[in-house]
């Protein structure tokens, strides 16, 4: 690593990292942000951002951009439950030319703020806030890992290394941002504990392609429960398309 100091390290770099990084910078302060991965995620979790969080977007003039992103997913809309897919969806009669489709209430909301929530991926938006976070000078920096911290009087002292190199380094930070999760050996060390139920339940994802387009123009859909005795799961839309 070329820095040895920096005002602000962030650890992590989905959304909440990302995020970070830009309000960071739009005050002025500078930061290192670090993530193991190669890249921003490749998996479509998540299914878009909520009012608050495009309000906070809007204050960052990205918020036109992150809606552009999530653009495929804009006609998306309806929660059904049947025995297959092709039962539910078949028998919808299509809406042709509608384009965007509103939430429920979203048209309420509208009186309370300028932003309203928009559709859109993990995979979709990250991109969008790693691209602005660069370009109004953030640095930040893939497949680097923090292995180790500690913090004294003056600060945190961070262990850094390249995952590809093996190469490791020393950075000091006035403040560290854990944004890696909570799992993260960060919390962990940090013995943060979590609150609530616990887990409740496991989930296997599977992202597949199959061209749908024709089959689910004018009648896209959000989430389609499938409920049979042999099996029990859910259908997401991506990009409405394959």
């Amino acid at each position: 690593m070329s820095k040895s100091h920096v005002p602000v390290l962030i650890v992590g770099g989905g959304i909440v990292g990302l995020s970070a990084s830009l309000f960071i910078t739009s005050h002025g302060v500078n930061s290192l942000l670090v993530e193991r991965h190669a890249g921003t995620y490749i998996h479509p979790r998540a299914r878009g951002a909520n009012g608050h969080t495009m309000e906070l977007y809007r204050g960052l003039e990205i918020d036109e951009a992150v809606r552009e992103a999530g653009a495929s997913l804009s006609p998306t809309m309806g929660i059904y439950k049947g025995s297959t897919l092709i039962k539910v969806i078949e028998p919808i009669t299509r809406k042709e030319d509608e384009g965007l489709r509103k939430f429920p209430l979203e048209s309420f909301l509208e009186n309370f703020s300028p932003a309203a929530r928009t559709r859109g991926t993990q995979n979709m938006i990250e991109p969008v806030l790693l691209t602005a976070a660069r370009d109004r000078g953030g640095d930040l920096r893939f497949n680097i890992e923090c292995t180790a911290f500690e913090q004294d009087d003056s600060g945190i002292r961070v262990t850094l290394r390249d995952r590809s190199t093996k190469f490791e380094s020393t950075v000091h930070a006035d403040y560290m941002i854990a944004a890696d999760g909570a799992g993260s050996n960060t919390r962990q060390t940090l013995g943060v504990a979590t609150t609530g139920s616990g887990t409740l339940g496991y989930l296997l994802n599977i992202l597949f392609k199959a061209d749908l387009h024709e089959f689910v123009r004018g009648r896209e859909f959000s989430i389609c429960l499938i409920d049979q005795p042999e099996v029990r799961g859910l259908f997401t839309s991506i990009n409405n398309s394959n």
